[in-house]
């Protein structure tokens, strides 16, 4: 039982991470185009 909650915590923060992955990314973006 307990081992299933570490791993859906561990997806929920694996998620997470991709999002703040791809928010960096975009944003990197957006403030590469208004910088030139």
């Amino acid at each position: 039982m307990q081992n299933t909650t570490i791993n859906q915590e561990l997806t929920i923060l694996g998620f997470l991470v991709e999002l703040c992955k791809w928010d960096i990314f975009v944003w990197g973006l957006v403030w590469f185009e208004f910088e030139r």
